[in-house]
């Protein structure tokens, strides 16, 4: 019996599927010597057969197995050819690809490629740098040195000794910067010895460096400037200043607050700030620093415990941020002088409203004398003249009753002359009985309310009277205070 091939290509197409799997030839082999044992003992373990048959299916297994083997082996070196002619051709469309798409990337890069040998001579020029050093490529036997101009031997020890992650910057044409890279090519192919120099152009950022490096420059000068100004008013104004950092430790003191307090910094935070910058109602002036937001000022009277003695200061705290830290600074002026005098004033005019008010009540009892006294005198001329009314009334002779006329006068006069003072002046003389009261309550300091509550009068009333006496005594210039002239005329 002969196998026939189309009757195995069943088999066969299963081999080729597991093959296109990745199935290797021998891992499939394998497996069919299992399958075809596992049908020979099978066959062996049939009864009731002759043993001539089962000799012939086991001939028809051998052979079936063997003409598979063939088959298989055939299908497997036919496929490994195909695959890799196709793998081959694969890869050198790969290749080409990934040498146009290299070669598109070493034209189209702005930097300077060079690709030298192993002794410096060049090989191949990207298209950025045949355009840059356009005017050596007519020259034979170019050299990298000659493009970077330098020597070889300086060259080769200062850049061919760089690790490809060095990078080392060089001017060219004494304007243009490059920052230069150079890599090694016998890491790409063994074989192959050379090196790549790339040249990247920072001309630009190196321009933008220097600018930046004199603004830079320029700025520190201010600083040092604004730094010395702020040094020299810091130290030699007049009032004191203290700078405190967030935990409330003088930071730096000028001369004037160390003058003024008699100790330094480091003596200043063993005692804490609460213990020598004390507030009116006794609190500490931390309480206010924590409670200040940054640029937020605060403004106040603070006591301050010098070294000799506890003076009063006006002083302003202003909370600022210095580099994302909390600052305060403390600019004060000693005020004790003015608190000295401002308590001498309010002593003295303690004492002159305790003088005032003693001399009002001297007044006042002056002018309940007066009083009593025109009461007297009162009652007293009136006695006297009721006697001599009596007799001119009683009289009949003509004589008699002029006498007694005449000594009525004469006793009239003379009661005016008790009442008045004689050294009073005329302008005094022409005011009324009303007006001359009103004018004792000036000059003794009374208000026109106060007036008006002694005689039981109204405020207009009494104003009237202020009018009337204000003219009588010529006053007509309204800045004229009538107490103050009053006092000093009368």
């Amino acid at each position: 019996m002969q196998t026939k091939p189309e009757l195995l290509s069943p088999i066969v197409n299963i081999a080729k599927r597991h093959h296109y799997r990745g199935v290797t030839l021998d891992f499939f082999m394998s497996c069919w010597k299992v399958i075809i044992h596992a049908i020979e003992e099978k066959v062996n373990s049939l009864t009731g057969y002759d043993a001539e048959d089962v000799h012939y299916l086991q001939s028809v297994i051998r052979k079936t197995y063997d003409a598979c083997e063939t088959l298989f082996l055939k299908e497997w070196m036919e496929t490994q050819v195909d695959i890799l002619q196709d793998e081959l051709m694969k890869s050198n469309r790969e290749m080409t690809l990934s040498k146009n798409k290299y070669q598109n990337i070493f034209d189209g890069v702005s930097d300077l490629i060079i690709v030298t040998d192993s002794n410096g001579n060049i090989v191949e020029l990207n298209t950025a740098a045949k355009k840059y050093f356009e005017k050596y490529l007519n020259q034979e036997n170019l050299c990298v040195c000659d493009l970077l101009g330098t020597d070889c031997d300086s060259l080769f020890v200062s850049f061919w000794g760089l690790s490809d992650d060095d990078e080392k910057y060089i001017t060219l044409n004494r304007n243009d910067h490059f920052l230069m890279k150079v890599c090694s090519l016998d890491k790409v192919a063994q074989n192959y010895k050379g090196y790549i120099v790339m040249l990247n152009d920072v001309t630009g950022v190196v321009i933008r460096n220097q600018m930046l490096k004199n603004e830079v420059n320029k700025k520190t000068s201010e600083l040092r400037k604004s730094k010395k100004f702020f040094q020299s008013i810091f130290s030699s104004t007049n009032a004191g200043i203290f700078i405190f950092d967030s935990d409330f430790k003088v930071y730096t003191q000028n001369r004037t607050a160390e003058n003024i307090v008699g100790m330094d910094a480091q003596h200043l935070n063993n005692l804490g700030v609460n213990s020598y910058l004390i507030i009116e109602d006794g609190s500490g002036v931390t309480n206010v620093m924590k409670n200040l937001e940054s640029n937020s000022t605060w403004s106040g009277e603070l006591r301050l415990n010098t070294c000799n003695n506890t003076i009063y200061i006006l002083a302003t705290i202003n909370a600022m941020d210095v580099e994302d830290e909390k600052f305060y600074s403390l600019i004060f002026i000693d005020i004790s002088e003015i608190k000295n005098l401002e308590y001498q004033l309010v002593s003295e005019k303690r004492m002159v409203e305790e003088k005032n008010i003693a001399l009002r009540n001297v007044i006042q009892a002056m002018m309940d004398e007066n009083e009593k006294n025109i009461k007297e005198l009162c009652k007293y001329a009136s006695f006297q003249l009721e006697s001599m009314l009596d007799e001119i009334t009683t009289e009949s002779r003509y004589e008699v009753r002029k006498e007694l006329k005449s000594n009525i006068l004469l006793k009239m006069r003379s009661f005016k002359d008790e009442f008045h003072d004689s050294e009073q002046s005329d302008e005094f003389a022409s005011l009324t009985h009303s007006e001359s009261i009103v004018c004792n309550y000036i000059k003794a300091g009374y208000s026109s309310k106060e007036i008006a509550e002694k005689l039981n009068v109204s405020i207009d009333t009494i104003q009237t009277h202020r009018k009337n006496i204000r003219k009588k005594f010529g006053i007509t210039d309204k800045c004229i205070n009538l107490y103050s002239y009053v006092k000093s005329n009368y």
